[in-house]
């Protein structure tokens, strides 16, 4: 049950192998060998790496994954789900050897998302073929909860409520799927889009930090960037044409 949640229904629980495993992402050695690494987040974690990069997918791509090129896309004035998806797609290659299982994965459930009205028509399946039931572990965001999620988004479109609720009731690992989908969700239609009783259900149970100052502050911080690119990009034209 998600806190703050005022009605829900009970849920399947995989207490024992789930709850070790979340002691060993959470161990100070595994911590620490994500904050040392070249790219510092897991695939399907690393949105604000695409925050950090926004309207720069090749940045992103840098730094990130899959999720970070997404959310860098969603972040560019204009831009589309099927932006993003052509994103994602295009910078693949930052999963490595999922890669080319990534894609395939992606696009055959995209193809199937067309079909579906809602996101609710994914379930079954989604289920049918897309489930991670092998190891590594960590190849369960990359190839299974991240493509979910994008599908989701692509059946939902503008409707970031449709997106979110799609999300969250698909099972598996509801919670990641709804998080990833919850933010491109926002990157792409803004929180005008989400219903104002969420809004401010979160917002009174997180008072600290005040996410409301944060994003105000990333916000500044990115315009200060780019229109400090900007002018380094003017006086490298002007000293051309000199």
């Amino acid at each position: 049950m998600a806190e703050g949640v005022e009605e829900y229904e009970p849920t399947l629980s995989w207490p024992g192998p789930q709850k070790a495993y979340a002691r060993a992402l959470g161990s100070i050695e595994r911590l620490t060998h994500l904050a040392t690494q070249t790219r510092p987040c897991f695939s399907g974690w690393d949105a604000p790496m695409g925050i950090i990069h926004a309207g720069n997918p090749a940045a992103a791509a840098e730094s990130g994954y899959a999720m970070s090129v997404a959310i860098a896309t969603a972040l560019t004035p204009g831009a589309t789900i099927e932006d993003v998806i052509e994103k994602v797609l295009e910078y693949a290659w930052t999963l490595g050897h999922h890669a080319s299982e990534f894609k395939g994965r992606l696009e055959r459930l995209l193809e199937i998302s067309k079909k579906c009205a809602t996101p609710f028509e994914l379930y079954e399946p989604f289920y049918n073929e897309f489930l991670v039931t092998f190891p590594p572990w960590d190849a369960i965001w990359s190839l299974e909860m991240v493509p979910c999620a994008l599908a989701i988004c692509a059946i939902a479109g503008q409707d970031t409520k449709q997106t979110i609720i799609g999300a969250t009731n698909i099972g598996r690992d509801a919670d990641t799927i709804a998080g990833i989908a919850g933010e491109l969700a926002g990157a792409l239609c803004g929180i005008d889009a989400l219903p104002p009783q969420w809004v401010e259900k979160v917002l009174e149970l997180n008072p600290n930090p005040n996410m409301e100052q944060m994003a105000k502050d990333l916000s500044n911080l990115i315009t200060k960037r780019n229109q400090a690119q900007i002018e380094r990009s003017s006086k490298m034209l002007s000293a051309y044409k000199e």
